[in-house]
């Protein structure tokens, strides 16, 4: 295949990639039996050898019958293994178990406590005590943080847990995400003192880069501060968990997250760095394997083996290794052999979006950027020699090249060696590179660019699945912060080396790193508020999500014609032909933005959706025209004070954002019309900021608000900034929603509730024949209260203040009169919510109960007659 250069470089892999992949996702198909697994390899055999020949058939269907192979090595689970107890039912969920096992890797310190993992060994419960295997991901809350030592035999009283958070459409995989990172379970301690050491421990005279990483980090917190501290020790030391949440919003708005977490980018660099300096004493390339080597791999060692970075290690390996054999580089080929390699021991990460995103990004880099700019370079720099006699066809790309990349000087200095004189007409703003040293400056900030877009590009898809963000200040706060980011750990990791010997230089490396740091946080914040917030698009559904994979399939296109690619060339349809593909692969993207931004088609009936948002509140409606309104949307409470002026506050999940949001991306929705904020407790009204800086928002109705409350005044701020109306909503308010009407029944005007509960915004909405009733969390005044003054009965109820013992009164029931009751509840309510007696009244009265912690998100639906409930779980 002919590159840019001329010459021609093969992919040996690109066959045994390719049949490794199908076969592990034909393997993982959950419709392919075991009798199939067994009898499909031959059948590929003859079918490849139909279709390629016996050469390229053996290469296609080895790798096709190692790839089951290793599958079904990988599915053949231990069924003593702490991950099948748990999910055949063995282990009942929050049951107490006593785990016995060698603790895998020091544990690592965090802001309120420590973790580690345990390599089970054995298990013990009231009922049985077996030998068991698999990783124990365990969590301690403690004031005073203790470190446990790889290797040290500790037995834990826990209750293991094994389940997925919240339970919506488009909700995070917990499960699945354990799998990915072969753990089986975690558990949280609330003291250490429920971990007991054996008396059989490692010695403790060797170096322990656990003990060692933790005292850094430590001292890096202390020297630097608990904000610019967090992200030195996230991007040097690989620990996210002192990542403050306000920096760590900044970099995910600006698309720029991934900078702060160690990942294939991080230690493709140091790995560079290192070899760089190894070459300043020996021209050895074996010298440079043996050194540079252990040095990556004790690096991975130190910041946690994460599967990225594992990847980059393996990956810098291979192309040191082949250095030795003085072996050409071919990217592509050295991308399909690492993932080869990585497949091979854990076929499951080709499902996971650390390995999508990982290998994407760097064929973006190697297949797809760096020929782009290696050979704009070329056409900018061209002049006459023996293998390219005739300058490139001209067009705007070359006057681009020639612009950014012409040097006069190199012409002069070559024409020089010539017995002729003879001159080469140059794009009018060439001559702009008659100063060295800005033609440098613009041909690097054009590669930086360009490399960026690229990889923004071709992610695209993933971008919006995964993130539903795209950010086009991303392009260049990855060129500017990336830099600042280097330096500021070098000074930082400088502080350190020097704190022992010279306090005044240590002061002024801390400086040095305090001020790029203050320097990233501003130029992100500035450059984002041009943009006003990062574009948040939700997922397409149905058929629309063929877009995602023609993006792909005219990505390899594209691939497959820059491997051809000469801009030297004396024939244009290559030229034309890569232009056309380009110009789809434009408009494709174009449609993959733009279009999920339209709202879904109206069916015409009247939806509920009782989300499953823990211990909290979030209903979404569906009206029959189209228009939408989301009732609350949820949030955690708060038991201690906090607010912006603190030092640091965790980079926590945000129900709004990780719950509500990707549930609402998962329809379809990037629009809401209606938001009601039935009053301004935290489980309630929290996430209602992060919906508003999602989402375009047409209004915002509040029930009775307390205007100290913090989350009252974020919403107030976001709703501001977004220049969406806030209006307060009083009983006797009425709506029209095209046929529908929603009356508003609490609080009531001019009139002080005695608490936050009790001046919550109750709607009745009706539709043809069917009342719903929506209560937030008024309890018995105000239950007494809607009693008193109408009639309130309603074919379902969302029952008030999650089940309460101080609501749902024996008369507000039976003025309700419910045929369906839902309950939002946390599946394990730390307030013991729904309380049984209050489940029993509703019951008793003939409703059928229903509560999100058991069945996760419920949906209702109304044709104006006749309604269906269903539930995500079934239950």
């Amino acid at each position: 295949m002919s590159r840019i250069d001329g010459t021609t470089k093969s992919l040996p892999l690109l066959i045994p990639f390719v049949g490794f992949m199908i076969a592990i996702v034909l393997m993982q198909s959950s419709g392919i039996h075991m009798w199939m697994r067994i009898g499909l390899p031959p059948l590929l055999v003859v079918v490849a050898i139909a279709l390629f020949g016996l050469k390229s058939s053996l290469v296609l269907c080895t790798a096709m019958i190692f790839g089951v192979g290793a599958v079904l090595i990988d599915s053949d689970d231990d069924p003593q293994r702490l991950r099948s107890l748990l999910d055949r039912g063995v282990i009942a969920s929050d049951e107490p178990v006593a785990i016995i096992g060698s603790v895998s890797r020091t544990s690592e310190m965090l802001p309120d406590g420590f973790r580690f993992e345990i390599n089970v060994e054995s298990i013990g419960t009231p009922r049985f005590c077996a030998t068991s295997s698999g990783r124990l991901s365990v969590w301690v809350k403690s004031a005073a943080t203790s470190t446990i030592s790889s290797g040290s035999i500790v037995r834990v009283a826990c209750l293991p847990r094994r389940e997925e958070m919240f339970r919506n459409p488009g909700g995070f995989g917990h499960i699945e995400f354990l799998d990915g990172e072969d753990i089986d379970a975690t558990c949280n301690l609330k003291s250490a003192l429920l971990i007991e050491m054996s008396d059989l421990q490692p010695s403790s005279n060797g170096f322990d880069l656990g003990r060692f990483r933790n005292a850094r980090i430590s001292e890096i917190i202390t020297a630097m501060g608990p904000v610019q501290g967090g992200v030195v020790a996230a991007v040097v030391l690989g620990n996210k968990e002192f990542l403050d949440g306000r920096v760590a919003e900044i970099f995910r708005q600006g698309g720029i997250f991934h900078l702060l977490i160690i990942s294939g980018l991080h230690m493709t660099f140091i790995a560079g760095v290192i070899l760089f300096v190894v070459t300043l004493f020996t021209d050895s390339r074996w010298i440079h394997f043996a050194l540079v080597t252990p040095m990556v791999w004790t690096y991975a060692e130190l910041v946690g083996w994460e599967r990225p970075i594992t990847r980059a290690c393996l990956m810098f390996t291979l192309f040191l290794l082949g250095r030795c054999f003085f072996r050409a580089s071919e990217s592509l080929n050295l991308v399909m052999a690492t993932a080869l390699i990585s497949l091979a021991i854990q076929p499951r990460d080709i499902f996971t979006p650390s390995f999508q995103l990982t290998f994407l990004s760097v064929i973006a880099v190697t297949s797809f950027a760096l020929p782009i700019i290696e050979g704009i370079r070329k056409m900018g720099e061209w002049t006459p020699s023996k293998a390219n006699p005739f300058p490139p066809s001209p067009g705007l790309l070359r006057s681009i090249a020639e612009t950014i990349y012409w040097n006069p000087r190199a012409w002069t200095i070559k024409s020089r060696g010539h017995n002729w004189t003879a001159s080469i007409v140059k794009y009018p703003f060439a001559n702009l590179n008659r100063f060295p040293w800005i033609a440098k400056i613009i041909s690097r900030l054009f590669e930086g660019i360009l490399l960026s877009f690229i990889v923004q590009i071709v992610l695209l898809p993933l971008q919006i699945i995964l993130f539903h963000r795209i950010t086009p200040a991303g392009i260049l706060l990855n060129l500017v912060i990336a830099p600042l980011l280097a330096v500021q750990s070098l000074t930082a990791l400088l502080m350190l080396a020097v704190g022992g010997l010279s306090a005044d230089a240590a002061h002024l490396f801390q400086q040095i790193s305090t001020m790029c740091g203050d320097l990233m946080f501003w130029i992100s914040k500035s450059l984002l508020a041009f943009e006003n917030d990062a574009w948040r698009i939700p997922v397409y559904n149905g058929i629309g999500r063929t877009g995602y994979l023609l993006h792909f399939v005219i990505t390899l296109l594209i691939l497959f014609a820059l491997r051809f690619w000469n801009p030297f060339s004396d024939r244009p349809r290559l030229s034309i032909s890569g232009t056309i593909v380009t110009i789809l692969f434009f408009i494709n993207a174009a449609f993959v933005v733009s279009v999920p931004l339209a709202s879904p088609i109206p069916d015409g009936r009247l939806s509920f959706h009782f989300l499953d948002v823990g211990q909290g509140d979030s209903t979404f409606v569906i009206f029959p025209n189209g228009e939408t309104m989301l009732i609350d949307a949820g949030g955690i409470p708060s038991f201690t004070e906090s607010g912006s002026d603190q030092d640091f506050t965790p980079d926590s999940m945000r129900i709004g954002e990780s719950v509500v949001s990707e549930f609402l991306w998962e329809m379809g929705y990037s629009s809401i019309d209606h938001l009601v904020a039935t009053h301004s407790d935290a489980d309630h009204i929290q996430g209602l900021s992060d919906v508003i800086a999602n989402f375009r928002v047409g209004s915002v109705h509040l029930g009775q608000m307390n205007p100290d409350s913090l989350e009252f005044k974020n919403l107030v701020s976001i709703s501001s900034r977004r220049g969406v109306e806030l209006a307060q909503t009083f009983a006797g308010d009425v709506m029209d929603v095209g046929v529908v009407k929603v009356e508003v029944l609490n609080p009531l005007r001019g009139a002080a509730a005695k608490s936050s509960n009790e001046g919550s915004a109750v709607l009745r909405i009706i539709y043809g024949r069917n009342r719903f009733l929506l209560t937030g969390d008024i309890e018995s005044e105000g239950e007494s209260f809607l009693v008193s003054q109408k009639e309130i009965r309603a074919d379902l109820v969302k029952v008030p203040h999650h089940g309460s013992r101080t609501s749902s009164s024996e008369d507000f029931i039976n003025a309700v009169g419910a045929r369906y009751a839902v309950i939002p509840v946390g599946r394990r309510s730390r307030f013991g919510h729904p309380h049984a007696e209050v489940v029993e009244r509703w019951k008793k009265s003939g409703a059928k109960v229903m509560s999100t912690g058991v069945s996760g998100t419920i949906t209702v639906t109304s044709d104006g007659d006749q309604m269906t409930i269903t539930s995500f779980t079934g239950n």
